[in-house]
């Protein structure tokens, strides 16, 4: 972000994590946008590895492996706020007052508001997601949404079983995670008490949970070894609703979010609280906005991720 652009009180950006990764995500941005394509480029410099032929090309199996999914995100969400910046006149660039991320979209808002550099961010976004496949053969675990029940059954289910609800979706759609067999016991609780479905996201492990605990702090580790500013716009912690305005902080952060729930709903009400009625969310998939719609229907949400609809905000 340009320190020397003027903010606009009433907007946010908003950075998608792992599971919103498909084939052919950043393609068109590749093949229309300059600076995008230098994102690209970069990436695979960097890793040292043909991850744009995947990304592009596929096959979808290769793109479910963390040490994959996540530098591929996060590539593609920055090449898409590069190509961003390239399409919109310097005086109609948006400057928003916080930005926020889905778990490894921490590490994506902190690249966009020039706190980390985008090749560190890369390197550990890789490293990131070699840690968490570590974890996961060490303490196998899962993730899966449940749809169909209320905050109270399900908060309930978690007690019995073991397991954790890290993210509220919705009013009757949660998303839990944990070991294996406290899973299997959730998921048959679950559709006991009368769940339309569940959904299984294996390659995450149980991701925000204790069983990520060393893997945080491993993760920590990595993290002092790069180079953090202090943000030119805050980022919004999902985890304490606090706004990191600080590197120590974004250090913090950066470690600690990946053992712990995620407060969307919490964080999208502060965010409304403190003025934001306008969220862009950058990069593949349209889970974040989807969320805005549906913890806040009053708010103007839309998912850029292209050239075309990085131009359609310019009508």
């Amino acid at each position: 972000m340009d320190a020397k652009t003027e903010t606009l009180p009433d907007m946010a950006l908003l950075f998608p994590g792992q599971s919103s990764q498909t084939v052919g995500m950043g393609l068109e941005l590749y093949q229309h946008s300059d600076s995008a394509r230098g994102i690209f480029h970069l990436a695979e410099d960097s890793l040292g590895e043909a991850l744009n032929q995947t990304m592009f090309y596929g096959p979808p199996e290769n793109l479910t492996a963390p040490s994959i999914a996540q530098p591929a995100v996060l590539t593609a969400s920055i090449a898409c706020l590069c190509a961003m910046r390239e399409y919109l006149h310097p005086d109609k660039l948006p400057r928003p007052l916080f930005v926020a991320g889905h778990s490894l979209g921490q590490l994506t808002s902190a690249v966009a508001v020039g706190a980390i550099s985008v090749e560190d961010a890369i390197w550990l976004a890789r490293q990131r997601g070699l840690l968490m496949e570590s974890a996961l053969e060490e303490f196998p675990g899962t993730t899966a949404s449940i749809v169909g029940l209320d905050q109270i059954v399900m908060k309930e289910i978690a007690r019995q079983s073991g397991v954790d609800v890290v993210h509220e979706e919705a009013i009757d759609r949660f998303v839990i995670a944990g070991g294996k067999l406290p899973m299997a016991r959730a998921i048959d609780l679950a559709m006991a008490r009368g769940a339309i479905r569940s959904i299984l996201m294996e390659s995450v492990g149980a991701a925000h949970t204790a069983l990520m605990n060393e893997a945080a702090k491993q993760l920590r580790r990595l993290i002092d070894e790069i180079e953090i500013r202090d943000p030119l716009i805050p980022i919004i912690s999902l985890r304490s609703l606090e706004q990191l305005s600080k590197s120590t902080v974004i250090r913090n952060e950066l470690a600690n979010e990946l053992c712990s729930p995620l407060r969307w709903k919490d964080g999208l009400e502060y965010m409304s609280s403190q003025g934001v009625h306008r969220f862009l969310e950058i990069g593949p998939g349209q889970a974040l906005s989807s969320l805005v719609r549906t913890w806040l229907p009053s708010a103007d949400a839309v998912a850029l991720s292209g050239p075309t609809s990085i131009q359609g905000i310019l009508r």
